[in-house]
């Protein structure tokens, strides 16, 4: 072999390894920004999961408060509605019973009457006003 074709071969090797070198470094470059790039999509997945997490966390705080707010003016509600009926229920029981008396003397007037009996009228209930 000639010292010129042993120079090209040597050349020629030397541009193959280049090439080679840079091949295989452009491949070697793409897996690893390949892997960059899912690491990072998990990552931003990740990121948009705590997010919303965070969130839902805040909602349900607000939704909370809000609740025992509610929840407070629920019972003062029940309480005035609770003494509301228990009035109510006390004038009817007063009601009832004055209705009761002057059923009572209706029916005794009544009988007053039918027995031919004269004036005065009966006495008028106690406790019921005229």
């Amino acid at each position: 072999m000639t010292p010129e074709i042993l120079g090209g071969l040597i050349g020629l090797g030397a541009t193959l390894l280049t090439v080679g070198g840079v091949a295989l470094g452009h491949v070697l470059s793409s897996r690893v920004q390949r892997r960059a790039t899912e690491v990072q999509a998990v990552a931003n997945k990740k990121s948009n999961e705590h997010q919303m997490i965070d969130q839902l966390q805040e909602e349900v705080g607000r939704l909370s408060q809000e609740l025992t707010r509610r929840g407070g003016n629920l019972d003062e509600r029940l309480e005035r509605v609770d003494r509301r009926n228990d009035q109510l229920t006390e004038e009817l029981t007063e009601r009832t019973v004055e209705r009761d008396k002057l059923r009572q003397y209706a029916h005794d007037l009544r009988g007053h009457i039918f027995d031919g009996e004269p004036p005065p009228p009966p006495e008028w209930p106690e406790g019921v006003t005229k």
